[in-house]
C-alpha cells in the first residue's frame, strides 16, 4: 500500500462523518420549517451524534424543543450552541426570548444586547429587547427600540402597536393613539377597539 492510498483511507471516513452531519442538519431544518418539531429533534439528534461540536445543530435543536414547549432542553441546547460559538447572534436572541418567557427580563436584555453587539440593527433582537424593557416599565428605552425597528421595517404593524402601548404608558396619549392608528392602517384591526376606548375622550 503506497502513502497516497493510506492517506485516502484515513480521511475517507471523516468525509462521510461530515456528510452525515450535514444531511441530518438540513433534514432537521426542513422539518422545523414544516412545523414537524418532533421529527426535527429526531433528525438533529442524529446530527449531534455525527458531530457533537457543531454549534448550529444545538441552535436548531434548541428551537425545535422551544416550539415543543420543552424549555429545559431548549435552554440547554442554546447554552451549548453558545459555548461552541460565542458569535451566534441568533442563539443569543432566542435564549433571550426564552428567558423573557420565564420573566427574567434583565437576563433577556443582556442576551439581546450581546446579539446586537454581534449584529447591529438586528430587528428581531431590537423588538424583543423593547418588549422586555416594556415589561420592566422602562418605557423610554422601549420606545427607542421600537422606533429603530420601525426605521428598519416601516410596515411592521406590530412594532407600531407595541410602540403605541409604550407611549401611552409613558403618558403620551396622543403619540400612542397615532401609533395605534398606524398599526390599524397596516392591518392590525384589533387596535381599533383600543382606539375607541382610549383615544376618543
Amino acid at each position: 500500500m503506497n502513502k497516497a492510498t493510506w492517506v485516502f483511507i484515513v480521511f475517507y471516513p471523516v468525509f462521510l462523518f461530515s456528510q452525515q452531519d450535514s444531511t441530518a442538519l438540513q433534514n432537521g431544518i426542513s422539518k422545523i420549517e414544516a412545523k414537524d418539531y418532533k421529527g426535527a429533534v429526531s433528525e438533529l439528534n442524529k446530527a449531534v451524534e455525527a458531530n457533537p461540536e457543531n454549534a448550529n445543530v444545538y441552535y436548531y435543536r434548541g428551537n425545535a424543543f422551544y416550539m415543543l414547549g420543552n424549555n429545559k432542553e431548549a435552554m440547554m441546547n442554546f447554552n451549548r450552541a453558545l459555548e461552541l460559538d460565542g458569535e451566534n447572534y441568533q442563539a443569543f436572541k432566542d435564549r433571550g426570548k426564552l428567558k423573557a418567557n420565564f420573566k427574567d427580563y434583565y437576563g433577556s436584555i443582556s442576551d439581546f444586547n450581546k446579539a446586537l453587539e454581534i449584529k447591529p440593527n438586528y430587528a428581531d433582537a431590537l423588538f424583543n429587547r423593547a418588549t422586555s424593557e416594556f415589561e420592566l416599565k422602562r418605557f423610554d428605552q422601549a420606545i427607542d427600540d421600537y422606533s429603530k425597528v420601525i426605521e428598519l421595517s416601516p410596515k411592521d404593524a406590530e412594532a407600531y402597536y407595541r410602540r403605541g402601548n409604550a407611549k401611552f404608558n409613558a403618558s403620551d396619549t396622543t403619540g400612542g393613539c397615532m401609533d395605534w392608528s398606524k398599526a390599524g392602517e397596516l392591518g392590525n384591526f384589533q387596535v381599533y377597539d383600543i382606539i375607541k376606548k382610549y383615544c376618543n375622550k
